[in-house]
């Protein structure tokens, strides 16, 4: 059996799907649902956030803040897309959402994730990078 996955938006979206849950009752006697609140990750807020931990990571390793400075190990470690996701975005992400896969956050946690990293890099390192641009990115800006 395979799982089919429906994102409902609108009234029209819903009333659509009402009648496909009827329909489906109708000709199956059973059928399980389950559901999620908002709207997870897109295809273009990944393929920012892998663009944004590669020019972070490069714009970090440039001004001389490679994982000592944030760690306070020893070892010269550069930065790596990798290590970005994992220990800057993953820890902001976990701690903010309880989410631990990049692939669960909803849209708006997303552009919320970003907001606190920015800021924090900001003030502690005085080092910005812009968010890969996107329709979805210039709409929250805007409401922003």
């Amino acid at each position: 059996m395979k799982a089919e996955t429906t994102c409902v938006e609108s009234e029209i979206g819903l009333e659509e799907f009402i009648s496909q849950v009827r329909k489906r009752y109708k000709e199956h006697g059973a059928v399980t649902y389950t559901y999620t609140k908002g709207r997870k990750r897109t295809r273009a807020q990944n393929d920012s956030l892998q663009k944004f931990c590669g020019d972070l990571a490069e714009k970090l390793n440039d001004a001389g803040f490679d994982m000592r400075h944030v760690f306070k190990t020893d070892a010269d470690i550069p930065w790596t897309k990798t290590t970005v996701r994992e220990q800057l975005w993953g820890s902001i992400q976990k701690a903010y959402t309880g989410k631990k896969s990049t692939t669960e956050p909803t849209t708006k946690e997303y552009f919320q994730i970003y907001d606190i990293l920015n800021a924090h890099l900001i003030k502690t390192l005085g080092i910005s990078v812009p968010w890969p641009s996107s329709p979805e990115w210039e709409m929250h800006k805007r409401k922003a």
